[in-house]
């Protein structure tokens, strides 16, 4: 399950609207398209978790964290993350 947040002090599983993707079991390749951000988002959050054969859900993998610039997306470093 890809989850998408807004900031880190958005990051909530519980919220099914913070999915954007389950990925089938197998795709060994995800892209995730910052095309859909929409213009007014400055931040972006990525984190995902696995689930079972019996919908058991993980905990988050540690997250990736995004900002918009001028000339594109750049991670920003987050300390204590996870």
């Amino acid at each position: 399950v890809i989850y998408n947040f807004e900031d880190t002090d958005q990051i909530d599983k519980s919220d099914v609207r913070n999915i954007t993707e389950i990925i089938i079991s197998g795709n060994n390749l995800y892209s995730f398209n910052l095309d859909d951000i929409p213009d007014d988002q400055d931040k972006i959050v990525i984190a995902a978790t696995a689930l079972t054969s019996t919908n058991n859900e993980s905990d988050l993998s540690r997250y990736i964290y995004l900002e918009r610039k001028a000339n594109g997306w750049h991670v920003i470093p987050v300390e204590n993350n996870k």
